[in-house]
Order: structure tokens, then sequence, then C-alpha cells
């Protein structure tokens, strides 16, 4: 799944718990959401983009998935207002999710559910 262009709805931490919550890119209606359990310190970067012009909303630029000396799994992303989040991570969670649209007559239309593990 590419995340390239996906609107950051929203992301939070709580103890070692950490969600991004995306929603993808039209003509797509998918919600993806990442949970990380953290090994260690969340870092978020803001200088990455200095000259960088604030947008109505946040979009997923680029992603790497790495091993660090210490042989923990290491997550970073870089988002189009700047910020370079970074992470280690003993476990990872995805959710992918059609959106919840409202019909014509004001009735919810629920489709597909895929929920993976890393």
């Amino acid at each position: 799944m590419c995340l390239h262009d996906a609107r950051l709805l929203n992301m939070g931490r709580q103890d070692d718990t950490f969600v991004m919550i995306l929603e993808m890119e039209p003509p797509a209606r998918h919600v993806v959401i990442l949970t990380f359990t953290l090994e260690g310190e969340l870092r978020i970067e803001d200088t990455s983009l200095q000259d960088k012009s604030p947008a109505d909303f946040v979009t997923w630029m680029y992603e790497e998935w790495n091993l660090d000396r210490r042989r923990r799994s290491c997550f970073s992303v870089l988002l189009s207002n700047g910020w370079m989040v970074e992470l280690a991570f003993r476990d990872f969670h995805y959710l992918v999710v059609q959106q919840v649209i409202p019909s014509r007559n004001g009735s919810a239309v629920l489709t597909t559910v895929a929920a993976q593990s890393a």
C-alpha cells in the first residue's frame, strides 16, 4: 500500500503506544490506522522543510523502515509541513478500513475492513 500523498488526519501517543491516522489520496476511500509499540522515545523534528509554506492539511511524503545499531526496528516519515517523525518500535500493526460515507438517503454504508500485523 502506497501512503504517499495520504492526508494525516491525526496522531497521538499514550504511554508506549503511538498511533497515526491517515486518509488515502482520492479516489481511494480508505482510512489507514498505524499503531506502533514504542521502544524508546518518539522524536518529532520540525526543521526539515523550513522554507515550506503552511498548508490547510498535512500529507505523507515518504517513509523509511530500518534497523538501528542495537537491532531495533526504526521508522521515520517526512510530512508535508516539514515534520520528520522518528521512532524505534518493538511491535507494529495497521488497519485499513473503508470510510463510512453517508448515502443520499442519510444512511451509512460500510464495506471491507482489513487488519494486519507486521
